[in-house]
C-alpha cells in the first residue's frame, strides 16, 4: 500500500472513530465531517510529498512498528471520553 492510500485509510478510520464517539456522547454527527477529514488527510499527504521533493531534506522518516498505529488510534478514541466526558 502506498503512502497516499495509507493516509486516506488512516484519515478515514480516525474520522469515523471520532464520529462514532460523538454518537455515544449525544453530539451531532455528519457524513460531511468524514469526507472533509479524509480529504484533508490526503491533501496533507500530497503537500508533504511536494515539500519533501522541493526541500530535498536529508532527514528521512524512520517509520514505526505496524502494531503501534492501532494502539495510538485506541488511545485517541478512548482518551476523548476521559478528557471531555
Amino acid at each position: 500500500m502506498g503512502k497516499l492510500s495509507s493516509s486516506i485509510l488512516v484519515g478515514a478510520t480516525i474520522s469515523i472513530l471520532i464520529e462514532l464517539s460523538q454518537l455515544l456522547s449525544y453530539r451531532g454527527t455528519d457524513i460531511d465531517d468524514i469526507i472533509m477529514n479524509t480529504l484533508g488527510a490526503s491533501i496533507g499527504c500530497i503537500m508533504y510529498k511536494m515539500w519533501d521533493r522541493i526541500s530535498k531534506s536529508k532527514y528521512q522518516f524512520a517509520g514505526f512498528d505496524s502494531r503501534e498505529l492501532p494502539a495510538y488510534i485506541l488511545v485517541l478514541f478512548f482518551g476523548r471520553f476521559y478528557l471531555f466526558g
